[in-house]
């Protein structure tokens, strides 16, 4: 049997850019010159008690197993940027969870430590799960990283597929260029709106119809910066949507899958599977409107620094 067409009517479910004549809304969600590096555990300089096995998890490749209390992985050159905030990630996964964690040095396996990331159960070796600590100071520049398994008791608690290391701003407000909002309002407010047909109903609206685009496991909002991080993504819109997405990225990519072609947004939904099977929709349809009592105060949301 034929599967029916999928069509699916919904407001953004992320990062929108709407652009240019008559359109010019933006919405931002990755923190503002945020740099990630991303180190996988099978690219390590040096381990001790260490195994290797092919991953379940969604980018493929290997990860370290049977890691246990004393078990350690170095790494070389890890680039954790300049100073300030910086975020520490780990994607592990456990059936027993500890008491156990994860302990990131520098240096040497005794050396400062960086991070700390407690290891819970994620429901099997292969379910995979990113754990997250915020350091507010670290060394600067390339690094000798080491990975330390600290567990209460002998036996194995964790697997590992790969650690991310995230620079940028701090956490709370995204900062705002006002110069660079002001123009973007200037712009904004010196557009003159088509004619409304005679026949028509005036409503402050205007909507995108885009149809399927690509699929990645990715989220630049909940997981900037983390290639596979995220549950599989259907996206729709600007085709180049992945993890490192931003607004200027969006801006400088003009392959969409939009009507109108002048919006260079994205727009992404869980992967809906049947059986196993994903099943991507036919195409969606996003409405902006206004609710404002006077649509004509309304102004577009300014874009973020960097």
């Amino acid at each position: 049997m034929k599967r029916p067409q999928l069509r699916r009517t919904l407001l953004a479910c992320g990062l929108a850019t709407v652009l240019a004549a008559g359109l010019s809304a933006t919405i931002a969600g990755a923190p503002a010159g945020a740099a990630t590096v991303l180190v996988q555990a099978e690219a390590y300089a040096a381990q001790n008690g260490v195994v290797f096995e092919a991953t379940a998890d969604a980018d493929g490749g290997q990860n370290a197993a049977y890691l246990a209390d004393g078990d350690w992985l170095r790494f070389d050159n890890v680039d954790l940027g300049a100073a300030g905030p910086l975020t520490v990630s780990a994607r592990v996964a456990s059936a027993v969870g500890g008491p156990g964690a994860v302990e990131l040095h520098t240096g040497s396996a005794d050396g400062p430590l960086l991070a700390r990331i407690e290891v819970p159960v994620t429901g099997g070796w292969q379910s995979w799960a990113t754990r997250t600590a915020d350091v507010t100071a670290h060394p600067t520049g390339p690094q000798t990283v080491f990975a330390v398994m600290r567990g209460s008791g002998t036996g194995d608690f964790v697997n590992i597929n790969w650690f991310s290391f995230g620079t940028g701003s701090a956490p709370g407000w995204i900062p705002v260029d006002q110069a660079k909002w002001g123009a973007q309002l200037a712009q904004f407010r010196a557009m003159t709106p088509a004619p409304v047909p005679s026949n028509s109903v005036r409503v402050p609206e205007f909507n995108a119809t885009c149809v399927y685009s690509h699929s990645k496991p990715d989220d630049p909002i909940v997981a900037p910066g983390l290639p596979g991080a995220s549950h599989m993504h259907s996206f729709f819109g600007n085709r180049s949507t992945d993890a490192f997405t931003t607004t200027e990225s969006l801006l400088s990519h003009t392959a969409t899958s939009c009507s109108p072609a002048k919006d260079l947004s994205s727009y992404w939904i869980p992967t809906l599977y049947e059986h196993g099977k994903a099943v991507e929709p036919e195409g969606m349809i996003v409405y902006y409107g206004s609710r404002l009592p006077d649509p004509r105060r309304r102004s577009p949301s300014p874009r973020v620094s960097g």
